[in-house]
């Protein structure tokens, strides 16, 4: 596993569901829920960190006026190859205005500028949440591959 500006890669995850998926139908549909798990732990810190960040308290925070219902896109989600948090949705465009801000519309904080190393963004929620949760997430990741290797490959 290599830890990213934003997030996890995992070398060799394809080749790892490819291995299972020629033992069973089953088990990369048990490693796309695992890897789903995995992002709880970020979108979890994404919610608080969104619900101190944007609360209705007056003048610009949670400016949208719906912090309550947009904290409740915050979630977790998964492929059988990838795993991420998501914000916002059709129903609430004003999302990534809050994540990301915005030097052009007043109702948004100012833009948070280019992440670490100059790639991405640096965002206020979403972003943040993922970066303090990457060591934690590569071994919660870790441990669950090891425990469907085990499940895939017993012992003889």
């Amino acid at each position: 596993m290599i830890a990213v500006n934003t997030g996890v890669a995992i070398e060799g995850l394809a080749a790892f569901r490819r291995a299972l998926k020629s033992i069973s139908d089953e088990l990369p549909k048990m490693l796309q829920k695992e890897l789903k798990q995995a992002a709880e732990s970020a979108a979890d810190r994404a919610r608080s960190r969104y619900a101190r960040q944007f609360t209705r308290s007056g003048g610009r925070r949670g400016a949208s006026g719906a912090s309550k219902h947009t904290v409740a896109t915050i979630r977790a989600a998964a492929t059988q190859t990838s795993a991420s948090v998501m914000l916002g949705g059709a129903r609430y465009p004003w999302a990534a205005g809050q994540e990301f801000g915005s030097n052009r519309f007043r109702q948004f904080f100012p833009y948070t500028g280019r992440g670490p190393g100059g790639k991405g963004s640096w965002g206020r929620v979403i972003f943040p949440a993922v970066r303090e949760e990457t060591a934690n997430t590569e071994a919660d990741v870790q441990r669950r591959f090891d425990a469907l290797a085990k499940r895939a490959y017993p012992d003889p």
